[in-house]
């Protein structure tokens, strides 16, 4: 005949016993699980009713371990370990894991969209989220794990990993060039020059680098404008690549040729991060190519 058991007491009460053992003050363990410290002496008092046993000597200003509360503590430690690990392995084994992504809106369409069918493809388990934004963005916090930018780095309190160089040449729409041709750099004075407004001055640097001068320019408030604008014969533009890629590859814009050399710029695609909860150095981001 099989005995009967005693019933367990409520778990909930175990991290409460747990975070008040482990502090030896049930006032910095009610500090600690965001409750009242009669909250946590009357689940500790319950505690010890459902079990039958006192689990802490109560003293006037302190309060200490009875050995039936230290025989318990590692009871109650254990168990969490186990429960939170369990928990821990079943969401990494059977739920979707979810990743979300901020970045510029040009890099977003341009780069990371026509991406997107083959990574779902290889990975997918993960729900990607793209939030299409120049803003800066602290991973970790607004619900964003990890962010791409222009930039070499470092970030105080992030991890940056550089990820694609960007080459940069000159670009125009093929009807452009065609009606006013550009045999050499200093033709650049007889067109319009389209910038983004919130970028540095490449114009000038390059105006004073190469020896022309600047007769009009057209500054819009995003790359993927300027881009646009170019691509309808406004001006000429200065394509970062890979982002201009597919406009070349489909015709809508075209490469000067002979193009000055313009190198590979002074910004990377950036990936930042919260740095890994584990005691290691971030390497800061470094130039590439």
């Amino acid at each position: 005949m099989r005995m009967a058991q005693r019933p367990l007491p409520p778990l909930q009460l175990l991290p409460t016993f747990e975070a008040a053992a482990r502090l030896l003050s049930f006032k910095l363990a009610a500090r600690e699980l965001h409750v009242t410290p009669s909250a946590v002496s009357q689940q500790l008092r319950a505690l010890e009713q459902a079990l039958g046993v006192t689990l802490f000597e109560r003293k006037p200003r302190a309060v200490s371990l009875t050995e039936a509360g230290a025989y318990y503590y590692d009871v109650a430690r254990e168990t969490l370990y186990v429960f939170q690990r369990g928990s821990e392995r079943l969401h990494e084994r059977f739920a979707q894991r979810r990743l979300r992504i901020s970045t510029d809106a040009a890099v977003a369409y341009e780069v990371l969209i026509p991406g997107l069918s083959e990574f779902q493809t290889q990975h997918p388990d993960i729900d990607l989220r793209v939030e299409a934004s120049s803003a800066l963005v602290e991973p970790g916090r607004n619900a964003i794990d990890a962010a791409v930018r222009f930039g070499r780095g470092p970030w105080a309190g992030l991890c940056a990993d550089p990820l694609l160089p960007l080459v940069a040449t000159l670009v125009a729409a093929p009807n452009l060039l065609r009606n006013q041709p550009l045999a050499s750099v200093r033709d650049l004075a007889a067109h319009t020059l389209l910038e983004i407004s919130s970028a540095p001055d490449y114009w000038s640097q390059l105006a004073t680098t190469l020896g022309f001068r600047i007769k009009k320019r057209v500054a819009f408030d995003s790359y993927l404008a300027t881009l646009q604008a170019a691509s309808h014969g406004v001006g000429v533009a200065m394509g970062l690549f890979p982002i201009s890629t597919n406009w070349v590859r489909d015709g809508r814009l075209t490469t000067l040729s002979p193009a000055p050399s313009l190198g590979t710029t002074s910004s990377t695609f950036s990936g930042a991060r919260k740095p890994i909860p584990v005691r290691q150095k971030c390497a800061p981001v470094g130039l590439v190519g």
